[in-house]
Parts: C-alpha cells; sequence; structure tokens
C-alpha cells in the first residue's frame, strides 16, 4: 500500500506541475488534503512544500494545513511553529482548528504546559462557534452544545436504545443532518483527544481520563482515526 501512495505521489507531482502556475497550490491544497485523509501526511507534506509559496505569502489556510500536516509526522515542528503562527497572525479570528494546530505543533515540541492553554482556548471557540449556528433553534443549539462539551456524568441518561452518545444526540436532534450533527461531534472528538494527550504528558491523568470518557460515550474509541 506504501508503494501505491508513493506512485500516486509521484504522478500526482507530475501532473500538477503541468499545470498553469497559478492553479498549482490550490491544485497542490486539494491533494495534500486526501493524503492527510488516507494517513500519508509525510506525502502531503512533500506535495504542499513543492508547490505552496514561502510562508509569508500563503493564506492562513495553506499555514495552518501543512503545519498540521507536519505536527503528524513530528518532523519539522520548528518550521511548522513558523507557518501556524503566521496562519494565526493573518486570519486573526483564533479560530478552533488554527489554536488545535498551534496546540498539536507545541506538543509534538514537548512543550505541553503552552499547548494546553491553546487546546483549552481551541475548545472554547469551537463550543462559542456552534452557539452562534444558524438554521437551528436556540433550545436545540443549548442542547448540542451541552452534549458535546459537558464532561461525562453530566448529562442526563439517555431514555432511549440509541448505542452511544452519538447516536442518541442524532436522534433527539432529528430535525437537523445526521451527518451534520456527526461532523461537528468528530471535530469536537479531535480537540478532547488532543487535550487528553496534553493532559497525560503533564501527569493530569485524573482530567484526560474525563476526555477519554467522553470519546468512549461517543463512539470514538479508535483515536487514530482522527484526523
Amino acid at each position: 500500500m506504501g508503494q501505491d501512495f508513493r506512485l500516486l505521489y509521484e504522478e500526482v507531482q507530475s501532473q500538477i506541475a503541468k499545470s498553469p502556475t497559478a492553479n498549482r497550490a490550490n491544485l497542490a491544497y486539494l491533494v495534500g488534503g486526501l493524503f492527510h485523509q488516507c494517513h500519508q501526511n509525510e506525502l502531503a507534506v512533500g506535495i504542499l512544500e513543492k508547490f505552496f509559496p514561502p510562508i509569508s505569502q500563503r493564506t492562513a489556510n495553506e499555514n495552518n494545513s501543512i503545519s498540521y500536516f507536519r505536527s503528524k509526522t513530528k518532523k519539522g515542528l520548528e518550521t511548522a511553529l513558523r507557518e501556524i503562527d503566521a496562519a494565526l497572525v493573518t486570519d486573526g479570528n483564533m479560530q478552533p482548528e488554527f489554536l488545535d494546530t498551534k496546540a498539536w505543533v507545541l506538543h509534538g515540541l514537548d512543550r505541553n504546559e503552552l499547548a494546553l492553554t491553546f487546546i483549552e482556548q481551541a475548545i472554547k471557540n469551537e463550543d462559542a462557534a456552534i452557539g452562534k449556528l444558524r438554521g437551528m433553534d436556540e433550545k436545540d443549539r443549548i442542547e448540542l452544545r451541552k452534549r458535546l462539551f459537558a464532561t461525562p456524568g453530566t448529562v442526563e441518561a439517555s431514555t432511549t436504545t440509541a448505542k452511544n452518545q452519538l447516536e442518541d444526540l442524532t436522534k433527539h436532534l432529528s430535525d437537523y443532518s445526521s451527518k451534520s450533527l456527526e461532523a461537528l461531534a468528530r471535530r469536537v472528538a479531535s480537540l478532547r483527544f488532543h487535550r487528553a494527550c496534553i493532559l497525560d504528558e503533564l501527569g493530569l491523568t485524573e482530567q484526560s481520563e474525563l476526555d477519554y470518557a467522553w470519546l468512549d460515550s461517543f463512539g470514538f474509541q479508535e483515536t487514530d482515526k482522527l484526523n
């Protein structure tokens, strides 16, 4: 399988190189994201390094993506730190995914006390963002936030036959797309998993166990599948 991805990488790289210069960064961005979804982060970084402009000329999303992919490879982390810092400066909105990347890069650099401040802020900002969702009643937004951000044990026990809290959530908010709700839960799951890892490194295992318990209750036991 690894050889197949390498052959695909070479072919895609050749095709992007043949495309108009103005299109190459966008194409690389799309391809890099696909490699990342397949857990081929070194290939993702390689394709982005080749076709992205210098750090100062990239969009915030471009710098965030390559920085996060580097963090998953645990290589080039000082460069990744410069990239995510540039993304945060360019964006200015403190997007949860950018803060999460910064936390994960710092975690890779063993700067976990600082990483914890960024992942905590990422979770707060994700909570706030969900609180502003359009097309959802205020009552339902409150319920959604309670389910996604409460610590285990603080949400009332389900009276349904749901297998886990995610299934229960989609049943409870059945007026809304189950795929959209699952995507939101997966985003929160990734943040919670990253926080748990950081807390573990700081020896705060009683706190990390709360996040692991939440992940279990929502059916996200296979944390290696959380991008």
